[in-house]
């Protein structure tokens, strides 16, 4: 847990749109620390798993140049510790969670050791579950559950190849 957050952070980001996302990324030692809105958590990130919507749009030259903001900082699915709760959030500081951050549609900003994260994206990590798995499932967790519960009714039994 940390007592006092500092004013600066590492956080991978890019500035240019020429190249493969892997050849700009750079770590930024002295980025600012966000700054959380009254309705965000200020999370303390443990863990990332980068998924194609992390890197395809900061390849695709048109949207990487006018939708994303410099610099930016790929990762929505994200682990880590609650630093500062949201205001009326049940989370408490310390507090293991999973989510997605969402800092702007195509940079979430998770890769970095500060996010802010929304209530809504945030959760509590259940008792079992490792800090490492639990960042994993954002994205491939919202995308199993749209693509199988508006198709499924009770009862019915899903073959699961390659899982």
């Amino acid at each position: 847990m940390v007592s006092k957050v500092p004013q600066t952070m590492r956080a991978w980001q890019y500035t240019t749109n020429s190249g493969p996302l892997e050849k700009r990324l750079k770590l930024n030692i002295t980025a600012a620390v966000p700054q959380p809105k009254p309705t965000q958590h200020l999370v303390r990130i443990v863990s990332v798993a980068l998924n194609p919507v992390d890197f395809k749009p900061a390849d695709v030259s048109i949207v990487s140049r006018l939708m994303i903001r410099k610099p930016a900082t790929p990762g929505i699915d994200f682990a880590g510790y609650i630093v500062k709760p949201a205001d009326g959030s049940s989370l408490k500081p310390g507090q293991a969670v999973f989510g997605c951050a969402v800092s702007s549609p195509f940079a979430g900003g998770a890769l970095r050791e500060f996010a802010t994260t929304e209530t809504a994206t945030t959760v509590a990590i259940p008792e079992g579950l490792s800090i490492t798995d639990a960042c994993t499932i954002g994205v491939a967790g919202e995308t199993a559950y749209q693509t199988l519960v508006p198709k499924l009714k009770a009862g019915q039994k899903v073959f699961i190849n390659g899982g």
